[in-house]
């Protein structure tokens, strides 16, 4: 399974903190119907360049306010599992937990953990959904990604102040 640098996931059941950052560990035999909780935290080292984001159908994002905040933060996402016909399922689309890795430089990772079905079978899987950069507009003073048309990104890193400008090429410099 793909490990994002800084983050440790884990599945809390029932009393126990079930660490999924090595293996795709089949899960059927820990689940059962009703909700799934994800938990990632974030590292001391990594805190403050590892969001949690969430996107509707719109493309809106928001940030996630973490559970616990401080030297780590705490994410979770609550996903719905089902009975249907003879086997549990995962309800899509709410099947994931978004994270936005930022790096210097203006390098923007995009992250997904889901927890995927198939026949009655369960795994935990990270992937790299997305990986840019963000530019310094001159014009503007804003950090920019020109190969994202995703305004509501830019603005959610503008108002945030999340990536260092001072650290970013400037726009009118890249080729």
């Amino acid at each position: 399974m793909t490990q994002i640098p800084g983050v440790e996931i884990f599945l809390p059941i029932k009393g126990y903190k079930f660490h999924i950052n090595s293996s795709p560990y089949p899960l059927e035999a820990l689940l059962q119907n009703g909700d799934i909780t994800v938990k990632t935290r974030v590292t001391a080292e990594r805190v403050n360049d590892i969001f949690s984001i969430i996107v509707d159908d719109a493309k809106n994002i928001e940030l996630q306010k973490p559970l616990a905040n401080g030297k780590e933060k705490i994410y979770q996402a609550n996903i719905k599992i089902r009975k249907k016909g003879r086997f549990f399922r995962v309800e899509n689309p709410k099947d994931n937990l978004r994270l936005l890795e930022l790096n210097p430089g203006g390098l923007c990772n995009f992250w997904e953990i889901s927890i995927v079905s198939q026949n009655g079978k369960f795994w935990c899987v990270t992937q790299k959904t997305r990986s840019e950069f963000f530019f310094l507009d001159t014009n503007s003073g804003k950090s920019v990604c020109p190969k994202m048309e995703w305004v509501q990104l830019n603005q959610i890193i503008n108002i945030n102040g999340l990536i260092d400008n001072d650290d970013l090429l400037q726009l009118d410099q890249a080729a």
